[in-house]
Formats: structure tokens, C-alpha cells, sequence
């Protein structure tokens, strides 16, 4: 599984249980990224693999994109398994819609 489909995948299950299950996750992934920021940026040879600060907070907010778009997911759907379609799709794949691009 990619990062990106367990981000939404595990944000998704987290979700099914209702808008209060929802805030918790988010809240919880929002913790778990500022960790990750302070390890990455801290970390020398981590804040080079990531290219930089910037390689280092654009890959925390694509987590955290990926969060938010699992956890819309799971309110929406919230029959069981019906997360389990991220384990292998992402959800824009799924919904038939891209991304708006950056010009």
C-alpha cells in the first residue's frame, strides 16, 4: 500500500464512525505530522532526502490532503468495507475528478 492510500485508508476507517470520529483523526494526523516535521527538519541527512524544508512541508501537507481526503470519504460511506477500495485506489481516482493545476 502507498503512503498516500494508507493515509486516506486508515484516515477513512477513522471517519466511518461520525463527525466526532472525523475531528479525532484529524486531530490525531495533525499531531502526528507536526512529530514528523520536527523530526525531518531537524534531522540533516532526513531534511536532505526530502529535498529541503520545502520537499520536507510539501510532504506533510500532501499527508495531511490525503487525511482530510479520507476522512470525507469515510463520513460519506460509512457501510463496512467500504474503505477498503483506498487500499488499492486513490480517491480521486475514484471520483473521477483531478486535482486543479498550478500554473
Amino acid at each position: 500500500m502507498s503512503d498516500e492510500n494508507k493515509h486516506q485508508y486508515v484516515s477513512c476507517v477513522g471517519a466511518q464512525g461520525g463527525v466526532f470520529s472525523a475531528s479525532t483523526v484529524l486531530a490525531g494526523a495533525a499531531l502526528k505530522e507536526g512529530k514528523d516535521l520536527y523530526r525531518k527538519l531537524s534531522n540533516g541527512k532526513l531534511r536532505k532526502m526530502y529535498g529541503g524544508i520545502g520537499g520536507v512541508i510539501g510532504d506533510s501537507v500532501k499527508d495531511m490532503k490525503n487525511n482530510l481526503y479520507g476522512s470525507g470519504y469515510g463520513l460519506m460511506y460509512r457501510e463496512r468495507g467500504a474503505c477498503d477500495v483506498l487500499k488499492k485506489h486513490k480517491i480521486l481516482s475514484l471520483i473521477h475528478i483531478s486535482e486543479p493545476t498550478r500554473q
